[in-house]
């Protein structure tokens, strides 16, 4: 955005504000909305991806250029209030009771400088711009406890709270008794080793560059590996509502762009990689052995193909690459399986799909 507004013309005046932050906002707003009845047509004005592709490195390159730092990832599922609200008892009284600890420090500043004596980072407030913001906010605490624990005994700050009113009172004894509650910081220890695979997802599709090739394989792997977690925790019985949560929202966000990627992805099929075992003990999916990923991939090849012949041929090419035969079992490519990104991998290798 600021390249582009440098080279903008002498005489451009940029949006207000308001406007940017009103009418401007209600406009994409609007369209998103329009749009989001197919959720795979939303993905293709999302990426800017075009019919066009007279075979599958064509389609490749051409929506891995137009992809760029942004990602649908972060947009389908990172939603700070929604994931709260969806949020067990248990998990959501644990994040109140973390909360109010932060904020007791942070808005009253002589209680906030006696922590700061004892710690040397700083206590983070939830931030509805901020992914993960209740998970930041919980893991910071852990690594704060200790310094909190040596806070709340202090004589200064036994002072202050004995001199403040009686409000101030009652909130100084609860974070207090809170600090000191074993229980509380077990459930956080709970919360953190349920919700790490997800955070490590969504920070995954929030980093730069293509993403599309790999979100299929890595959300198999949340999954399986929250379900391990599950299975020797206290609140298993929540096991069966969180497998439903995580199911549907894999279900509303799993198009056939996901699945296209995967299957074109020259990693998912090297030995070594399928021989390792996914979390849980689970193995690894190879993509033309799926069968949600063939459903999904012939789904896209329908939405990508202009006419049968076209649709013809990329069936063609894909069950072309992945059985490995010809040039595609040499030793040469399957060094490149794993050391070059597909977009590299498919443009070198392109002109060996001749059908």
């Amino acid at each position: 955005m600021t390249t582009t507004l440098k080279n903008a013309p002498n005489d451009y005046k940029h949006p207000s504000a308001d406007r940017a932050r009103t009418s401007l906002l209600d406009d994409c707003k609007r369209k998103i909305e329009k749009d989001r009845g197919s959720m795979f047509l939303y993905v293709e004005d999302f990426f800017g991806v075009e019919k066009t592709g007279k075979e599958i490195a064509n389609f490749l390159l051409k929506s891995s250029d137009e992809i760029g730092p942004t990602n649908v990832l972060q947009v389908v599922i990172d939603n700070a209030s929604s994931c709260f609200a969806v949020a067990f008892p248990w998990m959501r009284n644990t994040y109140i009771r973390g909360k109010n600890i932060v904020e007791c420090f942070i808005n009253h500043a002589h209680a906030h400088a006696i922590f700061r004596s004892h710690s040397a980072l700083e206590l983070l407030k939830v931030a509805k711009t901020r992914f993960g913001s209740h998970h930041l906010l919980l893991n910071r605490l852990t690594q704060c406890r200790e310094a909190l624990a040596t806070t709340v005994i202090v004589r200064s700050c036994k002072d202050w709270v004995n001199y403040r009113d009686e409000n101030a009172r009652d909130l100084g004894k609860e974070i207090t008794s809170t600090i000191k509650d074993e229980e509380f910081w077990e459930e956080v220890d709970d919360i953190l080793a349920i919700n790490r695979p997800t955070y490590r997802m969504i920070k995954f599709g929030d980093n730069e560059g293509q993403k599309m090739e790999e979100i299929y394989e890595r959300m198999y792997c949340m999954i399986r590996e929250i379900n391990d977690i599950m299975k020797n925790n206290k609140h298993q019985s929540d096991h069966g509502r969180m497998n439903d949560i995580l199911f549907s929202r894999w279900e509303k966000m799993n198009v056939p762009m996901h699945c296209l990627g995967f299957a074109l992805n020259p990693y998912s099929y090297d030995v070594n990689y399928l021989q390792s075992l996914a979390p849980g003990g689970k193995p690894r999916p190879v993509p033309n052995c799926n069968l949600e990923v063939v459903q999904g991939v012939l789904k896209a090849f329908d939405k990508i193909g202009e006419d049968e012949e076209e649709r013809r041929i990329l069936h063609q090419q894909i069950a072309k690459s992945p059985g490995r035969r010809g040039i595609f079992g040499t030793l040469a490519v399957k060094v490149d399986d794993v050391t070059m990104t597909p977009i590299s991998w498919w443009s070198t290798w392109k002109k060996h799909l001749n059908i």
